[in-house]
This record gives structure tokens, C-alpha cells and sequence, in this order.
């Protein structure tokens, strides 16, 4: 990881004092950014991953996102960055849909989690199945849930 993506990372993660921060699963799908920060963030399942770079935000999100603004980023957990390049696939046998990003593929179960996350099904690759069998799964992305 490089000093970069630490400090921009790091950043969303610390907290003011008292406040540990905490997965936001009602949040799980959305794009967030603080207003005084460049990093965009989506949610996913609960955590902050950051987008590195718009390649990456173009490859996955349909344009145009919608990004909220959000002051109390510190105060929600943060996850693994997603990699630069991150993309979509399915495989030309099975019609299940992909995130592939950090080495495995996220399944994502339905429609609906898909447009959660504002994912662009124009940019969905289809790869030969061999390929996506090939890719260790991950967890399965998660739509928002009411937090408790």
C-alpha cells in the first residue's frame, strides 16, 4: 500500500476521541466523500472502501453517481481499498454478476444490490466461465440493511 493510499485511507478511519468507528450496513451501496476531501468512498457491506482513481469509478459505477457529502466519515469503519482497475464481470455460462477487486470476485445476488450500488451493467465484462472459476471468491456484496 502506498503512502498515499494510507494517509487517504487513515483519514476516513480516525475518529474524533470517544468515537470508535463502526460498520454503517444502512449505508451499503452508497457512494460517500467528505466535503472538505478529494476520496470518494463506496460502502460495501458496511465498510468504506476507498475508490482509487476515476478509471476505476468509471469502470463501475453508471454515470451520473451520486456521491453524498458526509461529515462524520470517521465515525464508519473502513475497509480494503478497492484496486485500481477494479471491474465487473460475468462468465459466458452462468449469469452471475461480479466485483473483482483485491484478487477475488464479490458476487452480487440480485438487481436490486446491483442498482444499490450504482453499478453500470454496460461496463460488465464477460469473461469465459473457466476465468471467473478461477478467481477466489470473496464475500458476497451486501444491499443496505437498518442498522440496529
Amino acid at each position: 500500500m502506498s503512502a498515499n493510499t494510507q494517509s487517504t485511507t487513515a483519514a476516513a478511519g480516525t475518529s474524533p476521541a470517544g468515537i470508535t468507528p463502526a460498520p454503517a450496513p444502512q449505508l451499503n451501496g452508497t457512494l460517500q466523500k467528505d466535503p472538505n476531501a478529494p476520496p470518494v468512498y463506496s460502502v460495501i457491506n458496511g465498510l468504506l472502501c476507498w475508490i482509487p482513481d476515476l478509471q476505476t469509478m468509471s469502470n463501475l459505477i453508471a454515470p451520473p453517481p451520486t456521491i453524498n457529502p458526509n461529515q462524520n466519515l470517521a465515525e464508519i469503519a473502513v475497509g480494503t481499498p478497492l484496486t485500481s482497475g477494479a471491474v465487473l464481470v460475468k462468465g459466458d455460462v452462468d449469469d452471475s454478476t461480479y466485483l473483482v477487486s483485491n484478487g477475488v470476485k464479490m458476487w452480487i445476488p440480485t438487481e436490486t444490490i446491483f442498482g444499490n450500488y450504482q453499478f453500470n451493467w454496460a461496463k460488465v465484462v464477460v469473461v469465459p466461465q473457466i476465468v471467473i472459476n478461477s478467481i477466489p471468491d470473496g464475500p458476497q456484496l451486501d444491499g443496505p440493511q437498518q442498522s440496529a
